[in-house]
């Protein structure tokens, strides 16, 4: 999945993937408009992702022990989405710097 930067912001080009599922998530990432929610959208998407395929493992007969594994993956992506909120929270607000004043630029500049 290739990348675009623009305004601090990150936007996934858009790619036909195989599994519509995943498609959905990135075409929800697409919409958002802020770091954040970005990440915010993805991790969510993919936690749910495999959430419901732990899911239907476990109705088809697979057992929690089976799936521990990728049931650590959610705790970590959930984890991580919380960590992210907080990191954000956490910055601080810079003020924005004005734009210099037009002017001569020097003192002999200012002669002419």
């Amino acid at each position: 999945m290739s990348q675009a930067k623009a305004s601090g912001v990150i936007f996934i080009k858009e790619h036909h993937m195989a599994n519509p599922a995943v498609q959905a998530v990135v075409d929800e990432a697409n919409q958002d408009v802020t770091v954040m929610q970005g990440a915010t959208t993805v991790i969510n998407g993919i936690s749910g992702l495999i959430q419901s395929a732990l899911d239907a493992a476990l109705a088809n007969g697979a057992t929690a022990e089976q799936l521990a594994p990728v049931a650590a993956v959610v705790t970590t992506l959930q984890t991580t989405r919380t960590d992210l909120a907080n990191a954000i929270a956490n910055v601080p607000v810079v003020p924005p710097v004005a734009p210099p004043v037009a002017g001569p630029t020097s003192p002999r500049a200012a002669k002419k």
